[in-house]
């Protein structure tokens, strides 16, 4: 812990806890002591946070933490692994206390109203399809393989969105819940080998992290707070939670890029590939050839054994200026399902000679595919890919379990 003195000015209060995820601010509250307060760990604490439970007392005009002081506009912080607390003690601004629970008050009334209205008009906007036969599909694939055949972008053309705007095409989520495939899952008792055990060795995410990001995402509305659990909840398999802590952000906070590619992932573990390959398109709305969307709806389409289109959509990925690797993953993928597992170890092989392209997320989305994704089952016992991963890995392959 250190204590720094500051001279600026914030807001009204006593006591400002900043509590911070991986360097990303999830919660920011200004608390009124009076007498002593409970943070952290315990039941009644007025601010959670995994790792500790601190005390906050105050004494005459300043406050006692963990055997420190804290005067006006000093702030203490406390690091605790992935979880980083600021304590700071405000300076007054000279609006009288009888104010502060009106300001309080109506800043609440704002708030609500406003994430009410947000909310409606995000429900107004929203479509509702309970049909979701191979002709949607298709009518779905058929809008980004081009409108005029003898035009291939009149497509892209037509399209002109901003950024982080949705525009196209009418995006329809199904929600009956219908699964079109098999969950990602392990096949290990069948096939002999840990393929399960070498992936999570992959995944960096701690318990520690998930449990704090979970008691945050309940004591705060933050919307960093949600995002951060749903990544969570995806990184250790839970990919039920993941999915509907990322539609409430979507419902709540309308579409972004990271929530609308974190619950198409989701979904895609879940096998409930008609969602997936909604919200591919809505990527593709904000970027419509980005080329790892159209490898990934690339995917998608493969998994409903329409795999001229899939191909169609891989070629089309590779036409840019820039090709990234996990187009190769991609293609993996669709060469699995299709049944090449000739081109589809070939295509594996390529990735894990050029690992070093791929970042820290995708080397493990790549493992996670190996391990646990449909496409792949069939591999997974064949021996030509255990002697790749052999050769590729050594003794960090996936051992034998039996």
């Amino acid at each position: 812990m250190r204590v720094r003195a500051v001279s600026r000015e914030i807001s009204v209060g006593d006591l400002r806890v900043r509590l911070s995820l991986r360097d990303e601010v999830v919660e920011d509250r200004v608390l009124v002591v009076s007498d002593r307060v409970r943070l952290g760990e315990a039941l009644d604490a007025k601010v959670s946070f995994p790792g500790a439970d601190v005390q906050v007392r105050r004494v005459g005009d300043d406050f006692r933490i963990r055997g420190r002081w804290l005067r006006e506009g000093e702030t203490l912080d406390l690091s605790l692994g992935a979880v980083h607390v600021v304590f700071e003690h405000t300076r007054p601004a000279g609006i009288p206390g009888a104010w502060r629970s009106t300001l309080d008050l109506r800043f609440a009334f704002s708030a609500v109203a406003v994430v009410v209205l947000a909310a409606w008009i995000d429900t107004a906007k929203s479509v509702v399809n309970h049909r979701a036969d191979d002709g949607v599909i298709a009518q779905q694939l058929s809008w980004w393989m081009g409108a005029d055949a003898d035009d291939p972008d009149s497509r892209a053309s037509s399209v002109s969105a901003a950024p982080d705007e949705l525009t196209g095409p009418t995006i329809v989520l199904p929600v009956d819940g219908r699964v079109d495939g098999p969950r990602a899952q392990s096949n290990d008792a069948q096939t002999g080998f840990g393929y399960k055990d070498w992936y999570r060795k992959q995944v960096s995410v701690e318990r520690s992290v998930v449990e704090a990001t979970r008691r945050l995402a309940e004591g705060s509305s933050a919307h960093a707070a949600r995002q951060a659990y749903a990544a969570a909840s995806y990184a250790t398999d839970d990919y039920e939670r993941a999915a509907q802590i990322y539609r409430e952000l979507l419902d709540v906070r309308g579409a972004s890029v990271e929530v609308l590619w974190g619950l198409a992932m989701s979904e895609r573990r879940l096998g409930r590939h008609r969602v997936e390959l909604a919200l591919y398109q809505a990527l593709l709305n904000t970027e419509p050839e980005n080329p790892r969307f159209l490898g990934a709806l690339a995917t998608a389409a493969a998994r409903f054994s329409r795999f001229h289109e899939a191909h169609a959509l891989l070629n089309r990925s590779r036409s840019g200026e820039s090709t990234p690797r996990t187009l190769d993953v991609s293609a993996a993928v669709v060469y699995a399902l299709e049944g090449d597992d000739r081109k589809a170890i070939r295509f594996i092989e390529r990735v894990f000679e050029h690992t070093d392209e791929l970042d820290a997320e995708e080397r493990v989305e790549f493992a996670r595919d190996l391990a646990l994704d449909p496409a792949f089952a069939r591999l997974r016992g064949d021996r030509r890919l255990r002697n790749l991963l052999a050769r590729q890995l050594g003794a960090a392959a996936p051992l034998p379990i039996w």
